[in-house]
């Protein structure tokens, strides 16, 4: 069922090793899966594993779904020298898989968005991997993001997400486009800003996208002028700023209150 691997010069360890970094995960189309709750939201997703590293004590705890997956996954047996080097967390899981990106699944925001969140320029993985887990937990239809935001394939987005990732992928886009688009379709759309209405005095209840700056810079000038209008969340005035993750966390909560 599965072949043992010794050497972390094995070339299917390199293989995976190689998805650390950006351009081979864009090169292969593969994502890096790290840790087994990443592995099994991604499998609930039906996403194509391809392959498996994890311990004897981790293959012999999981036959059900190895005898699954073993038909179209290569499964090694290795030690934690080899998931160390595989891995990009400092204390490597039991397993770590890679997957097939799918790049067909794509909202390129063309239709009307009833909830979504997009962001300009963020830079922090985790940030982000907890945007998407936000959106999913408050049922929105997905997070977009501008091309020169972080690699959203990144490990650490994916662990940040909780596996959220899979079943609704952020999308890379053109945010001025992406803007005037869901204007045109009747969404309203809000950047977030410190001097921005208050939340609890916009109406949310509407079809609404928000859209959040860089974690330092906040909104482009481009982006401020293009948005029907500012919101902010309220906050003591003792408090300089709020995390853009938990910024969007809170916008979004509240648009599902106010629904609610």
């Amino acid at each position: 069922m599965f072949t043992a691997i010794q050497s972390r010069k094995n070339p299917a360890v390199l293989a995976a090793k190689r998805l650390q970094q950006s351009k081979f995960r864009r090169q292969d189309s593969l994502l890096l899966l790290e840790g087994e709750h990443l592995l099994q939201e991604a499998i609930g997703a039906t996403a194509s594993i391809v392959s498996i590293f994890a311990t004897l004590g981790w293959l012999s705890a999981n036959e059900k779904i190895l005898s699954i997956l073993s038909k179209s996954a290569s499964i090694y047996q290795v030690d934690e020298t080899i998931l160390s080097a595989i891995s990009t967390t400092d204390t490597p899981p039991e397993v770590v898989g890679t997957a097939q990106w799918d790049r067909s699944k794509k909202n390129t925001g063309d239709c009307a968005i009833d909830l979504g969140l997009a962001v300009e320029r963020i830079q922090s993985p985790g940030n982000l991997g907890t945007l998407i887990r936000s959106v999913a937990a408050t049922g929105g239809q997905g997070i977009w993001q501008s091309l020169d935001s972080v690699d959203a394939t990144s490990p650490k987005v994916l662990r940040s997400s909780a596996g959220h990732w899979f079943r609704n992928p952020p999308q890379a886009t053109d945010l001025s486009r992406l803007v005037d688009r869901q204007k045109e379709l009747g969404t309203q759309v809000l950047g977030a800003d410190m001097q921005g209405r208050s939340m609890w005095e916009c109406d949310l209840t509407k079809p609404t996208l928000f859209v959040l700056g860089n974690e330092g810079a906040g909104l482009s000038d481009a982006i401020s002028q293009s948005v029907d209008g500012m919101i902010s969340v309220p906050m003591s005035s003792e408090v300089e700023s709020l995390n853009v993750a938990m910024t969007g966390c809170l916008l979004l909560y509240e648009a599902l209150r106010q629904r609610q």
